[in-house]
């Protein structure tokens, strides 16, 4: 698994377990203070991007007239990823 990858998979990991605790208004803050948190501090501008690349796979949604993210039901990472990359050993 790419480092890249690894990323992604620790922020959606990050974005499930905030969502679990309660947060019904998700924002890459959210996600900044978890990781600070966790002491494994990440920048903001870094969690958006993956944020953005969540989205791409069909792991989160964002309601653009609030700026609130969401994650997408039923939806699964590993799943996602494999059909990015056209093979279920990708991650």
């Amino acid at each position: 698994m790419s480092e890249t990858l690894r990323l992604t998979k620790a922020i959606y990991e990050a974005v499930c377990r905030v969502v679990a605790d309660g947060n019904v208004s998700l924002r890459p803050g959210d996600i900044v203070g978890y990781f600070r948190d966790q002491d494994r501090p990440l920048g903001s501008w870094e969690v958006r991007g993956q944020f953005s690349r969540l989205e791409n796979l069909g792991l989160l949604k964002i309601d653009a007239t609030t700026g609130i993210w969401e994650l997408v039901e039923g939806a699964d990472f590993d799943e996602a990823t494999a059909q990015v990359n056209g093979s279920k050993n990708s991650s």
